[in-house]
């Protein structure tokens, strides 16, 4: 214009990308989607409340954290459309000596063709990679992974599945990236074999050694008088 301010324009559209991760830990509840991105238009991966009428059977009933967890709609989502990524925002993990990975996850129900996959992937800028395959948990599942292939990288954190047509719909919850605890909790906790004089007691762990407490049903953990071993896994008591 002649007072030397140029016409107005617009309005226009656009997105500033999200700032890189820097501060630990970094955790996700999945109570909304900011900065993580599904890749595809059909927006596979959703938010629910454990329940998600609508979206097939069955579900978890409920989340791990918060009020809602992320899950993959299998139920409305089509095979023909291949496979369908979550992607977190980046993270740079040079503040962490020993970077680690946690959520919980839960895959109820059963799929007809095997097609009921979720990979868990990271790309560190030269495309994703494969760090784990989830089993098919029935029940919400801690899991825990190690990051450290990445220490003092920038990456992205991505969970990756396909449809089986909607027998079960994969959720996650509870998510943080923090140092590794220099004792890290054990999974896959299971007891068989038992008897009236002793049990199997059998847990996965890259540890080499324990504590294990023995407690009558109902009683808090630490409670005076418990029987307290130290052994590897397996231990047959």
């Amino acid at each position: 214009g002649a007072n030397g301010t140029s016409a107005w324009a617009g309005p226009f559209t656009f997105t500033t990308p999200c700032d890189v991760v820097t501060v630990f830990p970094y955790a996700q509840g999945f109570e909304d989607l900011s900065c993580w991105t599904n890749d595809n238009a059909s927006a596979a991966w959703q938010l629910g409340d454990g329940t998600n009428p609508g979206f097939g059977t069955p579900n978890p009933g409920s989340v791990t954290e918060g009020a809602s967890a992320v899950f993959f709609n299998s139920y409305n989502y089509s095979s023909t459309l291949g496979e369908s990524t979550l992607m977190s925002p980046s993270i740079d993990l040079s503040a962490l000596t020993v970077p680690n990975l946690t959520f919980d996850y839960v895959d109820a129900g059963t799929d007809s063709g095997g097609t009921d996959v979720v990979e868990v992937v990271v790309d560190n800028g030269t495309g994703a990679v494969v760090v784990a395959t989830m089993a098919k948990p029935q029940t919400w599942t801690p899991v825990i992974l190690d990051l450290s292939a990445y220490a003092n990288e920038t990456i992205k954190i991505g969970f990756r599945a396909s449809s089986d047509y909607g027998y079960s719909n994969p959720h996650i919850d509870n998510l943080k990236v923090a140092e590794a605890p220099s004792c890290v909790t054990p999974t896959d906790l299971s007891v068989s074999g038992i008897t009236s004089t002793g049990a199997i007691i059998n847990w996965v762990s890259d540890g080499t050694q324990f504590m294990i407490e023995i407690q009558p049903a109902g009683s808090p953990q630490g409670t005076e008088g418990c029987l307290l071993y130290t052994s590897p896994s397996p231990r047959d008591s």
